[in-house]
């Protein structure tokens, strides 16, 4: 994979909190829960344990300002919680890009494409709500059946489609095609 698309890809994904990793040196993974345990320690077991630490002690000194104290380390807690359970939402499903293959698995089935099984690939943009945008990576196979690879949401809409768009060329690209789109 050329390093200035590794870049673009890892810049992508990033933004939008995406896991994806390179199995190889032309292939992609994304999805998947590849930094979930790092996540849970920074967002949950840490906060947590500073927070019980700090209540703790401030409950056997009878000290009252350090159990306030060790509150926000607790509501800490929980917030990185539920970050955590939506990065695992986002990354169950996963896609693998291959050279002149797709392999898409939603909810532990999995589906192989390769160009000549693909129709079209396809950005939809939505407005939700307060600026914030939704988009949407779709695949058409042959027979006429839809697979969302993507979804993202973005309060720009230009970065949106412009990543979206990038994307949908990396895969045309990957699956060695023209007649994509």
């Amino acid at each position: 994979m050329e390093s200035l698309t590794l870049d673009r890809l890892k810049t992508i994904f990033n933004r939008y909190k995406l896991a994806f990793r390179t199995l190889n040196e032309d292939d992609l993974e994304i999805g998947g829960g590849n930094n979930i345990k790092l996540l849970r320690f920074y967002y949950l077991y840490l906060p947590f344990a500073i927070g019980c630490g700090i209540t703790s002690i401030g409950f056997l000194v009878d000290f009252v300002l350090l159990i306030f104290c060790g509150i926000p380390f607790l509501l800490y807690a929980v917030y990185g919680l539920t970050q955590v359970n939506n990065a695992l939402k986002d990354n169950r499903n996963t896609t693998i890009i291959r050279d002149g293959e797709l392999r898409i698995s939603i909810n532990e089935i999995v589906t192989k494409l390769n160009s000549t099984h693909i129709k079209s690939c396809e950005v939809k943009l939505e407005y939700i709500d307060d600026e914030l945008y939704e988009g949407q990576l779709w695949l058409t196979d042959t027979e006429n059946r839809k697979y969302i690879l993507l979804t993202l949401l973005d309060h720009n809409q230009s970065i949106l489609n412009d990543n979206l768009d990038f994307l949908s060329q990396f895969i045309q690209t990957k699956m060695n095609t023209s007649r994509i789109g």
